[in-house]
């Protein structure tokens, strides 16, 4: 008998050590105290308080995947609290150390933030540094380089000619192609956000950066997929990555001044004057932007080999503005952003177009010249403050406004079967103004066993102005002469506001698994007060021959009321949301993220609105499930990426449209309201691969698209030949599809790598409701690059 029970303790110690120990990973970041940049060779020491070491083989920074979280060390330790000692190393830099408390672990996944570590340079290094600088080495550079899965582009790899900007390096990366709108895409790819050592630049405006940061400053270019700053800090991907591209500065431009400035002036009155500064340092941000001009063409002709003058604006524009960004950052704590900008717009146009339009009774041909001028002023501010310790906060505020005048006249003729129909004349006057204001907070914080809660709140209120006169002259032709002449003033005004609130609560399920619940409440309300008042009903006014914009005294009688409305519209809708999320990270090895988000919203609309003899509410109730999937996987030691994703959207008509209402202000462009129609369906899938061969500077990428939506909504029109008037039905259309795929490829020819491939391919092909056969256009660009 006790040599059973031996044998039973035996059995069970040995089960008890076959099983793996539960474990935990600490991960955060190692910077330069000075440069603030990440170090990528830190050794990163995990030590219990009485300095037994937990874990250090794998505690290194390296930059093995910035489409995870930026440069970080991982290192795993038992899952149970515990307090830790954990000690920063590397070459150059005198070593730190952090105290770090492990807390409740509950069911939280495997990853834990550890506040980041600064390290200082000796005083050995730092003169080493100052002594080097009087050395110059020469060696063959390499303009392309993986880091893990980021693509860097040296940049005094490229030879461009003195006081070239960022955009002159940017279109010679390899790979990278920059439109006249300052989008950038790589391999085929669109870049979300352009930044600047890390930071937003001018909320987006590539173009600012772009075109007034010089070539020489910058040190590279990384390609990367960014986390979020919400995700940074929860911990994991609760947001889709942003492509970014970040232009990092050279070290002797990480803190000081860069100014630039332009002027030219040309034949026929045409000028130029813009200027730039900025003062950058670790913390700060300070920039300063002007730029007037009625110059319309701001192309470099040639850079690419395309020159696409149809897209640019047409007649004579003047241009000015004055923008500021103010940026304070207190690193791993918070930052503030505040940006404004005051910009005068002109323009004068002159356009002569012919056009034909091909229906069963006969082609009809118009013609038509028109002539405008256009001012406009604004006013943008907005603010922006982040926090990210002890919680997450992100609160933006913004306001705007715009008066804006214009003044256009035009005239036309329209042929049905080469017989002359109508033609008209209009002189047409308007002056609006508009403003808005908005605010948002979004509020987030990790708790101890391992789950976390967000709340998001935001509002916005609006108003515009805009008073219309028209002088309308409308001849008809057929089957007698007769005409329509008209004195008309449209005094448009508009208001609204809304406000939404969210809350979501994530659960953590372990191994990688989350789950999270989402509420969501929205309430919109908009009035619209757009009276027509025809003046030339007043027999008295009429025969004093006025001018466009004098008014007689206003009355009832005076108003169309047919082509009058009035609208008030409310908006509610609550959305619930499951989300089902899985990640798993294996540094420098694979990245794993998959996303299934199944969404009810119950919307309910209704609306007040008056057109004689029209008085009516009209309510509208859906409730919309509209699923999405993610899916995506990288191979950081193979350099392979898949990216697959589905939606499905579900559109609901505009609630005017479905009011049985007859538009008739203007005579040649009727519209109709339809009652019968109902909610739009959309398909989208895609996916996407890459595969990246390092030593070759090789990649190639292939891309597709299917998108498919049943009952579109489409304006359909009825000519009448007898009068040249159109009138316009929405409804509902099937058999709308679009499909497109896309290869990009680039590799270096020689070994020297003097030579580069870029072979561009694109496969379109599409069906709609006006081309039932489809039709399919096939893109190709092909060019070898020599490197200067």
């Amino acid at each position: 008998m006790a040599f059973a029970i031996v044998l039973f303790s035996t059995s069970t110690v040995a089960q008890k050590t076959e099983r793996p120990e539960r474990k935990v990973y600490l991960y955060g970041q190692v910077f330069d105290t000075f440069t603030r940049n990440y170090l990528d060779s830190a050794m990163v020491t995990v030590m219990t308080t009485d300095s037994a070491v937990v874990a250090r083989d794998t505690a290194r920074t390296v930059i093995y995947d910035l489409r995870v979280y930026g440069q970080n060390y991982y290192i795993p330790v038992p899952a149970q609290p515990a307090h830790f000692i954990i000690k920063a190393e590397a070459p150059g830099y005198a070593s730190d150390c952090i105290n770090y408390e492990l807390k409740r672990i509950g069911r939280r996944g495997g990853n834990f933030h550890v506040p980041a570590i600064y390290l200082k340079k000796t005083a050995r290094d730092v003169a080493m540094e100052t002594d080097m600088k009087e050395f110059v080495v020469k060696a063959s550079k390499v303009q392309l380089v993986w880091k893990g899965d980021t693509m860097v582009f040296d940049a005094t790899a490229f030879n461009l000619p003195e006081g070239s900007m960022l955009d002159d390096l940017i279109r010679q990366l390899p790979g990278v192609e920059l439109k006249e709108n300052g989008e950038i895409t790589v391999n085929g790819e669109k870049i979300d956000y352009l930044t600047l050592n890390g930071k937003d630049f001018f909320k987006g405006n590539n173009k600012m950066m772009l075109e007034n940061l010089p070539y020489f400053t910058v040190k590279n270019v990384q390609v990367f997929y960014k986390t979020t700053r919400e995700s940074e800090y929860l911990g994991y991907d609760r947001e889709k990555k942003d492509y970014v591209m970040d232009v990092r500065l050279k070290h002797e431009y990480a803190k000081g001044y860069i100014a630039n400035a332009e002027g030219a002036l040309g034949t026929h009155e045409r000028w130029l004057a813009r200027a730039f500064g900025l003062r950058y340092t670790d913390n700060v941000r300070l920039t300063l932007f002007g730029n007037a001009n009625n110059v319309n063409e701001n192309r470099n002709p040639g850079s690419q080999g395309n020159w696409t003058p149809s897209n640019q604006p047409m007649g004579l524009r003047t241009y000015e503005t004055l923008n500021g960004n103010y940026h304070y950052e207190r690193q791993g704590k918070w930052d503030d952003e505040a940006s404004a900008s005051v910009a005068w717009n002109k323009s004068e146009n002159e356009s002569r177009t012919t056009s034909t339009t091909y229906i069963p009774t006969g082609n009809v041909h118009t013609r038509r010249q028109n002539a405008s001028r256009n001012k406009s002023f604004s006013v943008q501010a907005s603010n922006t403050f982040h926090l990210e310790n002890p919680f997450y906060l992100n609160m933006n505020t913004s306001f705007s406004t715009s008066p804006t005048h214009s003044w256009s006249n035009g005239n036309s003729e329209t042929l049905t079967s080469d017989t002359l129909t109508n033609s008209t004349f209009s002189d047409n006057y308007s002056d609006g103004r508009s403003w808005s204001i908005r605010q948002s907070v979004t509020f987030r914080k990790k708790l101890p066993w391992g789950d976390n809660f967000g709340i998001r709140l935001g509002g916005s209120y609006n108003e515009s102005r805009n008073d219309g006169y028209q002088l309308y002259d409308l001849e008809y032709f057929r089957p007698l002469p007769y005409g329509d002449h008209r004195n008309e003033y449209r005094p448009n005004r508009n208001r609204g506001h809304n406000w939404q609130a969210n809350l979501n609560y994530s659960l953590s399920l372990g191994k990688g698994w989350r789950m999270e619940f989402n509420y969501d409440h929205t309430q919109n309300f908009s009035s619209g007060a757009n009276p027509l008042y025809r003046l030339d009903r007043d027999s008295t006014f009429s025969s004093l021959a006025p001018s466009l914009g004098e008014l007689p005294l206003l009355t009832a009688a005076l108003q169309d009321s047919l082509n009058s409305q009035w609208t008030r519209h409310w908006t509610q809708s609550d959305a619930g949301a499951v989300q089902l999320m899985y990640s798993n990270y294996k540094a420098r090895e694979r990245y794993i993220i998959f996303q299934v988000n199944l969404p009810v919203n119950s919307q309910r609309e209704r609306e007040h609105y008056a057109r004689f003899p029209i008085d009516t509410m009209v309510t509208q109730k859906n409730i919309l499930f509209d699923p999405n999937v993610q899916f995506q996987y990288q191979n950081v030691l193979h350099h392979n990426n898949w990216h697959v994703t589905y939606h499905h959207m579900t559109r609901t008509p505009t609630i005017t449209d479905l009011i049985g209402y007859r538009d008739e202000s203007n005579p040649l462009s009727v519209r109709l309201g339809n009652p019968d129609l109902h909610n739009t369906s959309r398909h989208l899938l895609a996916a996407k691969y890459s595969h990246n061969v390092p030593r070759r500077e090789q990649t190639i990428a292939l891309a597709s698209s299917y998108d498919v939506t049943i009952g579109q909504i489409m304006q359909t029109y009825d000519y009448d030949s007898r009068t040249g008037a159109y009138t316009y039905k929405p409804k509902n259309v099937n058999g709308n599809w679009w499909w497109d795929g896309s290869v990009n490829f680039t590799t270096v020819l020689d070994s020297a790598k003097h030579w580069r491939l870029i072979d561009e391919v694109r496969f379109v092909r599409s069906n709609t409701a006006y081309a039932a056969n489809g039709a399919a256009t096939t893109t190709r660009r092909i060019w070898i690059r020599e490197r200067l």
